[in-house]
């Protein structure tokens, strides 16, 4: 798969190898290509889906990064005014099916802001969406009213994960932000024949949620036991299994893979689990400034970098053994990485933040820039797919 890392990297990360010089000759070059060509043209254009609300309704719309493709324009972002879909309450969470892949589905969790235990699932399409003329992007299935599926009182999903085929799904749910309460619990769910097909309700769940590896169809979630325990389980919720116990923090916030590890976050430290050693590694927990609040994930092994947002900052590390990282400002809610073309999109209230991570990583300047959207008018999640190359000249 051809990347923009491809021109400044190898094995093992070589676009940091021999000297910084290629990466700076290299983009010289790619500049002045630019410039005599109006593009490189190998690219499709990007497409950011948000979600947001716009006069009291909620909904989600597209925006078009056209960077290094054959339909460039001067101010490189551009928000798709009829890309816009209105859905039933706010969008809270979003999941792709084939993540790693072809990204071809869109899995919509939201949640009424008048009912916090009124939610429902929407599923759009993310195939073959020409940015000039957005109209493939629409809903694929008939929505799910999750609340009724589920039929729990106090079910307070925050977050949701689709299988790769996208026939099942899992729902975190935690009453923390619904009641006050802290009852926690995860719901597996069939999409197939809309059923709850198994539940951890009864365990001392931590609040930082799930993440789900579609490659390897498992779950991982936190509990609360003798110390921090990691555990996955399988899509359908069968097989679970110890994968780390002993984790040096005691009240995680996130969890997700990120760089080359899997990544636990606390408000003021973050600990990685080596999965590629049997047992997996657990490495000494890192310190960061405090406050940090999200991890933006990436898929395993395509980027190095580690991102958190904690309300007022980025944090940025180069890698899992990075002992300290780099502060940048930055109010973004939420984010999402793009590893082919090394960018983290990171989203502001009428306004998006895209941080380089190949800048970055070769200590280059424009490592993050800003972009107005008005438009994005209290903004929720963001994902990503691939457009068409084609489309209208601009």
């Amino acid at each position: 798969m051809l990347n923009r890392r491809h021109f400044f990297s190898g094995p093992k990360r070589l676009y940091k190898m021999s000297s910084r010089v290629f990466y700076v000759v290299l983009t010289v070059f790619l500049l002045l290509l630019v410039g005599c060509t109006g593009s490189i043209g190998n690219y499709p254009p990007r497409l950011l889906i948000v979600g947001l609300i716009e006069n009291s309704t909620p909904q989600l719309a597209l925006i078009e990064d056209t960077f290094l493709t054959s339909n460039a324009i001067p101010n490189r972002i551009r928000f798709i005014e009829n890309s816009r879909r209105t859905i039933a309450e706010p969008a809270i969470s979003f999941d792709v099916v084939e993540r790693n892949g072809d990204r071809s589905e869109l899995l919509v969790l939201s949640r009424s802001s008048d009912d916090p235990y009124q939610s429902y699932f929407d599923f759009f399409n993310l195939s073959g969406i020409d940015p000039s003329s957005p109209s493939a992007f629409t809903a694929t299935r008939t929505r799910i009213d999750l609340s009724a599926l589920v039929g729990v009182a106090g079910f307070c999903p925050t977050e949701a994960g689709i299988s790769r085929d996208g026939q099942s799904a899992i729902v975190f749910s935690d009453r923390t932000f619904c009641s006050g309460d802290d009852f926690r619990a995860i719901y597996f769910l069939d999409l197939e024949t809309e059923t709850v097909v198994d539940t951890i309700d009864s365990e001392p769940i931590f609040g930082a949620g799930i993440y789900i590896d579609q490659d390897l169809g498992k779950a991982y979630f936190l509990l609360d036991e003798i110390s921090t325990s990691l555990y996955c389980v399988d899509l359908d919720g069968k097989n679970r299994a110890l994968i780390s116990d002993g984790l040096g923090l005691s009240d995680p916030i996130d969890l997700g893979q990120a760089g080359q590890t899997f990544v636990v976050l606390q408000d003021d430290s973050f600990q990685t689990i080596d999965f590629s050693t049997s047992p997996p590694t657990l490495n000494s927990p890192v310190v960061t400034p405090s406050n940090s609040s999200l991890l933006i994930e990436s898929p395993r092994n395509l980027v190095p970098e580690i991102l958190f947002l904690t309300g007022s900052n980025l944090l940025a590390y180069h890698d899992e053994s990075t002992a300290s990282g780099e502060t940048f400002a930055s109010t973004a809610l939420n984010g999402i990485i793009e590893p082919e073309l090394g960018f983290a999109y990171l989203i502001l209230e009428t306004g998006l933040q895209i941080f380089d991570l190949i800048s970055f990583d070769s200590s280059l300047n424009s490592i993050i820039k800003n972009y107005s959207i008005h438009e994005l008018t209290i903004p929720g999640p963001i994902s990503w797919t691939k457009g068409l190359l084609l489309g209208a000249m601009r």
